[in-house]
């Protein structure tokens, strides 16, 4: 817990106003890249929608898109994948990062 200087009471309003809007700055952005990336990864597929399950499994593997295809042009990545999300569902999102990021 962070120990906020306050050398008078009634500067006890604006120093918590200050630290709290501080936070509020810092955690913003990460939580927003967070929510788009989760917001992506079910349409992470050649066919249709992935399941919620499979998203929430491929979103514990990376916390972000890089890390993901990463893991997809690993082949140990591709067999955890294929573990936790099916072989069917797997398949299909190999072949979406294969169209998508070619090079990898």
């Amino acid at each position: 817990m962070p120990i906020l200087p306050l050398k008078t009471v009634p500067d006890l309003f604006p120093t918590l106003r200050a630290f709290t809007l501080a936070m509020a700055e810092s955690q913003a952005p990460q939580t927003r890249y967070a929510s788009v990336v989760r917001d992506l990864l079910p349409y992470c597929d050649t066919e249709r929608k992935l399941p919620e399950r499979s998203t929430n499994f491929l979103s514990d593997i990376s916390p972000d898109l890089r890390g993901l295809v990463d893991c997809v042009a690993a082949e140990e990545g591709r067999d955890r994948i294929a573990t936790l999300i099916g072989d069917e569902d797997a398949a299909r999102v190999f072949a979406f990062f294969a169209y998508e990021f070619p090079e990898n």
